[in-house]
Parts: C-alpha cells; sequence; structure tokens
C-alpha cells in the first residue's frame, strides 16, 4: 500500500495490487483469494507463498528503516 499510495479493503483489490508488484506470484495469491472467499483448500499448499511474504517484509522493513 505504501508503494502504490493506496488504501483498499476489497479483497480482489489487494489482489490485484499484489499482481501489480509481484506478477510471478499473482495466480498462486489468485487461488489464496478464491480459497478464502469460497474454502474447500488447505491452506498447507500455500507454504511457499508465505515464505516469500515473510522474506519480502523483512525485506521491506528493513529497507524503510535505513531511511
Amino acid at each position: 500500500m505504501d508503494r502504490s499510495d493506496r488504501f483498499t479493503r476489497d479483497l480482489y483489490l489487494c489482489y490485484d495490487q499484489f499482481a501489480q508488484f509481484y506478477p510471478d506470484w499473482s495466480e498462486q495469491m489468485f487461488r489464496v483469494l478464491i480459497n478464502s472467499l469460497n474454502g474447500g483448500e488447505s491452506s498447507l499448499q500455500y507454504g511457499k507463498l508465505v515464505a516469500f511474504l515473510a522474506a519480502e517484509s523483512a525485506r521491506l522493513t528493513a529497507a524503510a528503516s535505513i531511511r
């Protein structure tokens, strides 16, 4: 949200912003979006995405603290 200077609670618009910044992960994040709305899939299958998000969060937090 800081990079796009936009805020929304709408899950699809959050996904759309995410997909613009991380196109390689957009397909898997779309599956997470659909699963969050409809359920039916185990969240354990998203381990790689969760690990990426954790690493990206740490990277962005470290970059922000340098400023």
